[in-house]
């Protein structure tokens, strides 16, 4: 099977699956996400747009040690701040989240009260050119 095969055959299994049974083609999603993975050398994410609107998201953290990951919950009301020195933005959190932090140095997955979802994606050889 040629490469980027694969995901075209898992997207039409789970285009039909939706069809018949949503929680179906969810278990399907998960699955192949954890399973095809090995062949990333990076963190990856994919999205599957479904029908009636749906839109399942699954990524892997490729990491090759532990990240001492641990769970925080902030209340929506919290003052922070960016804590990146005199200049740092500051703002009053107007959802609660979860979110888990690598190193508990920073944020590396996160959901808000309102569905809000981000995450980060590291790949080393990633040029953002030169700072202005």
């Amino acid at each position: 099977m040629k490469q980027g095969m694969m995901s075209y055959a898992v997207k039409w299994t789970v285009k039909s699956l939706a069809a018949l049974n949503p929680l179906l083609a969810i278990t399907v999603v998960v699955i192949a996400s954890t399973t095809f993975v090995a062949v990333a050398s990076a963190c990856s994410r994919a999205t599957y747009l479904g029908l009636d609107g749906i839109v399942i998201t699954t990524r892997s953290n490729d990491w090759y040690s532990t990240q001492h990951s641990n769970i925080w919950i902030y209340p929506r009301g919290l003052e922070r701040d960016g804590n990146a020195g005199r200049n740092s933005i500051k703002w009053t959190s107007k959802y609660g989240s979860v979110t888990t932090a690598g190193w508990d140095a920073a944020t590396i997955d996160g959901i808000n009260e309102a569905g809000l979802v981000a995450n980060v994606l590291y790949l080393a050889e990633s040029d953002y050119g030169k700072r202005r």
